[in-house]
This record gives structure tokens, sequence and C-alpha cells, in this order.
């Protein structure tokens, strides 16, 4: 009966691994298409707008442009004061709206050159972490999923369902 528990666990274990490894393409086409869907029209609109005045979008110019863009009623344009518009929205224009740590950006140094007055940041929440795009450097940052997380996966499902095997092996036989 425990040849037969440990059989179904690591069975389990290294179709679960196979699983997530045959999905990595997905996760990273995913990936893609959030920045080009999500992120990208706003670093358009907001570089175009630049461009045309002179200046960076109001949160107001920028809320209304996204509300009619994305379909996102999220943001409260009755506000009379501009900047509690959406604060901590997408449209970041000051670094304590930059989420540091697990959920966002790894390295806060990436806040060292950034001039608030010229540049800004879009940071979006995925459901599990966000993406970002800086302007002053003019960088995307994410989950960056790839074939060597895939990898790491699997060999991580496969460790957890042989550990219960090798422990059988070595004391139960």
């Amino acid at each position: 009966m425990i040849k037969v528990s440990i059989y179904s666990w690591l069975l389990f274990w290294v179709i679960l691994g196979i699983i997530m490894f045959a999905d990595t393409q997905n996760q990273i086409n995913q990936d893609k298409e959030f920045i080009e869907n999500e992120i990208k029209p706003s670093v358009e609109f907001i570089k175009k707008f630049r461009t045309e005045n002179d200046r960076l979008p109001l949160n107001r110019e920028y809320y209304t442009w996204r509300r009619e863009y994305h379909k996102d009623y999220s943001s409260d344009l009755k506000q009379s004061n501009d900047l509690l518009i959406a604060p901590g929205g997408p449209y970041i224009r000051k670094s304590s709206d930059v989420v540091i740590g697990e959920l966002g950006i790894e390295d806060q140094s990436v806040l060292d050159n950034i001039d608030w007055k010229n540049d800004f940041v879009i940071g979006i929440w995925r459901g599990e972490w966000n993406e970002y795009y800086f302007s002053s450097n003019d960088k995307y940052f994410g989950n960056g999923y790839s074939w060597n997380d895939g990898l790491v996966s699997l060999l991580i499902s496969f460790t957890i369902g042989i550990l219960p095997f090798l422990f059988w092996w070595k004391f139960g036989n």
C-alpha cells in the first residue's frame, strides 16, 4: 500500500512539473502581450503628449485618456484636486508609489536617477506582481518568465515527487 502511495505521489508531481514546463511558452507570450496591450499604450500616449505639449500630462489628462482607451472607470475624475484622481494608480509621478520588494521592483536603485518633473513610471498590477515601465531609462520591468524558469519549476516538482521515494528506498526497503 505504501508503494502505491509513493509511486502515486511521484507520478502526480512529475505530471504537474511536465504540465508547468509545457505551459512555459504560454506564460512567456502572456508576459509579452501584457506589456504590449496594457503598458505600451500608456507609454506611447504620455510620450506623444509630452512631445506635443512640452510637459507631462496631469493626472486628469492621463486618466481621461485611460478611461477611453482601456474602458477603465476606476479613477475618480470628479476630484477637484488633480493628485487625488488616482493616487498610486498606473501613472506614477513619485517614488513612494513604486512597490519595492517581492511584488514589485527588486532593485531600488532604479529610482535613483528619476527626475520626477520630466520622468514618469507606469506600474500595473497583474494579480500576483507589478509590471513597470520607467521613462528615465526607457526600460520595462516585470515577470520576465523564461524557459529557465520553466525548467526550474520542472526540477522542483520532480524533487518534491522523488523525496518520499528516496526515503522509502533508503529506510523502508
